[in-house]
């Protein structure tokens, strides 16, 4: 095998499709721009780049296959969680990226309670 003897994965979800796949996990770092984050790095072996670019295809592919509504409040993402609403993944805001954003998987009454509870909030700024 040419060049490198192992690969950086930068995502555990591909991380463990990998492993799920029989790709043997060299071994973990920590990101060197971003301390809180691990990466993972397989032994380079044939398919794995191919692997990893079909499963990010896939990942990707079956996050815009569900319908979700975006909550930028984290008090009400706390009630929808109490509520017993399931958070599909999570995404920053474009305009400060240090606020997160949790994206709701979209159910029935969810928009309903949304409301209310933003109605609530402009009834007691009043």
């Amino acid at each position: 095998m040419e060049g490198k003897k192992t690969l950086p994965v930068f995502s555990l979800p591909i991380a463990s499709r990998l492993m799920k796949e029989g790709y043997v996990l060299n071994h973990t770092a920590r990101n060197r721009n971003n301390r809180n984050m691990i990466v993972y790095y397989f032994r380079n072996v044939t398919g794995l780049k191919e692997d990893i670019q079909r499963f990010k295809r896939e990942i990707y592919y079956a996050l815009d296959q569900v319908h979700t509504i975006a909550v930028e409040r984290i008090g009400l993402a706390q009630r929808l969680l109490a509520r017993g609403y399931k958070i599909h993944h999570l995404g920053k805001r474009r305009e400060d990226h240090r606020l997160p954003v949790f994206y709701f998987v979209e159910e029935p009454c969810l928009q309903e309670f949304i409301d209310e509870y933003l109605r609530e909030v402009n009834n007691a700024k009043r």
